[in-house]
This record gives C-alpha cells, structure tokens and sequence, in this order.
C-alpha cells in the first residue's frame, strides 16, 4: 500500500479525530515526567510516532527504504488548550513531510462528566492521522531532526514493538474481546473457541488494532486515558468499532485496502488470543 492510496482514503474522513523555525534536535527526556512543550520536541517521543506512523499507515516495506536517510525531519507546534472548564488537556500537531501526513496530538487531563471517571495521559497521545497540505511556516513551528537509527522500526515478518510494559494483560483483553463479541452478536452462543490477532501497542498511542480471524473483521478501540490504567477499561466495550472486511465499491476501495493492511499487521506484528465460549459466556 502506498502513501498515496491510503492518504486518500484516510481523507475521506473514516478516522476523523482520526516552513521551519528553529531547527535543533531534541533532548531527550522521558515521557511523562516533563511538561507538554518539552516532550514534543523530545527525540524518543517522535521516534516512537514515526514508528507508529509508518507501521499503520504507510506500511513497512515504503517505510524501510534501501537508502534510509540519515535523520528525519518532524515539524512540530503547540496548539491552543481546550476552552471546557476544569479540562487541562493539551493539543499539539506534527507535520511529517517524509509521509506527507498530520498527526494530532492530544494529552488529556480532564473529568469525564458522563461516567465521573478521570481521564489524564502520562504524555502526548496521536489521536489522529491524515494528508494534507504542508503548512506555510511560522514562528509557532519548530523542526526537531529524528536520527533514522533512533527510530524502532519492527522488521517485516518479524517481532512487533515490545509491549507496553504491564499495559493490557492477556486476561483483562480476553475478558474485553468476550464482551466485544456478545456486543456484536448477542444471541449467537458459539461453540468454539474464538481466534483473534492483537496488533503492537506503543506508548505514543492509546488504541488498540485487533484482527478477528473467525468474524474477519477488523476492531479498533480507542479512549482517553492511558491502556495500562483499569478505569480505561470501565467503558472498552462501548468504545470498540467493528470493520468488515468485505468487497466495495470504488467509494469502499481505500478503506478495505486500509482494514485489510491492518489485518495483515496484526498477523505478521501482533499476538495471538483465543476466547473460548466459556470465558464469552462471563462477557455477557
């Protein structure tokens, strides 16, 4: 899949939400203990969002060139703070001009007034990924050089990103997918048991990209607030989205290229888990 295509759909809205100054490299700090304008120009912090980045969205294979460079380029800006009461999250943005894509940023720190949970990230999160045009430059744009080494690019076919440390254990995403599953067909009792891959998590990202081998469908589960929290788990089964993945249209052609390159990584990068009928008899 390239650049282009899946730009284009990219575009077409279904992940809505889904000129330099100051060049200079970044420090490097450590996520989650230094303020918001620090870690957007810290080097393992937009590392780790290019690896993201092309893993999902442009695929390995464009990514991981014969003649990588030797450092890459990240534009990056602080936006303005959200105007809700009592919510101090903050809003960034990066431009990528090697991918030719925007990613939103987003560290939440607020109440939830609809379940009274707090929801506050240790750190910057992509909340969204897509073409556009490049920006014009200004004095709110700084360029942060990323070496091409620094960047925890999995290699095809091999082992993922190394997992969140403590982020989703088997048993807690077991108990999730079963509920995933009476969500999707409730009056279905299923004899067997059930396969599903689970894409690489990252530290840059609070979503989760599992392929249901059985249903072929793709699900994805994005929330505020980090993965390795419980309280973010509350409410997973009211944040999933089901994607089949079925033949289209012309208009459908770009999003099943999408689910389908999903799918593959979640295969290829991801980890296996079974969910038999009695644990999704306990998800109902």
């Amino acid at each position: 899949m390239n650049t282009r295509s899946l730009g284009c759909w990219l575009l077409a809205g279904f992940l809505a939400g889904c000129a330099t100054a100051n060049q200079r490299m970044g420090p490097v700090t450590s996520r989650g203990t230094t303020d918001p304008a620090t870690e957007l120009v810290s080097v393992p912090f937009l590392a780790d969002v290019i690896a993201y980045v092309d893993l999902w969205y442009v695929g390995l294979q464009a990514a991981m060139r014969s003649d990588p460079p030797d450092a890459v380029a990240v534009w990056t800006r602080m936006l303005p703070a959200g105007k809700d009461e009592g919510d101090r999250s903050h809003f960034a943005e990066l431009w990528l001009p090697r991918e030719k894509l925007w990613v939103d940023l987003k560290r939440a720190d607020y109440v939830s007034t609809e379940h009274g949970t707090t929801h506050r990230d240790f750190g910057f999160k992509i909340r969204g990924v897509h073409p556009g045009v490049e920006p014009e430059g200004g004095s709110d744009w700084q360029t942060v050089w990323i070496p091409w080494t620094a960047i925890p690019l999995p290699k095809p076919g091999g082992p993922g990103y190394p997992p969140v440390a403590g982020a989703v254990p088997d048993a807690r995403l077991r108990e999730a997918l079963a509920g995933f599953l009476s969500q999707r067909e409730p009056t279905n009792d299923r004899g067997s048991s059930q396969e599903f891959f689970v894409g690489p998590t990252s530290p840059v990202a609070n979503e989760i990209w599992v392929f249901w081998n059985d249903g072929g469908e793709v699900l994805h589960f994005a929330a505020d607030g980090d993965l390795e929290n419980p309280k973010t788990w509350a409410h997973a089964v009211e944040s999933v989205r089901f994607h089949p993945l079925e033949p289209g249209g012309e208009v459908q052609a770009g999003r099943q290229a999408f689910l389908q390159h999903v799918a593959q990584v979640c295969r290829d990068q991801g980890r296996r888990l079974t969910v038999g009928p009695e644990t999704a008899g306990r998800g109902r």
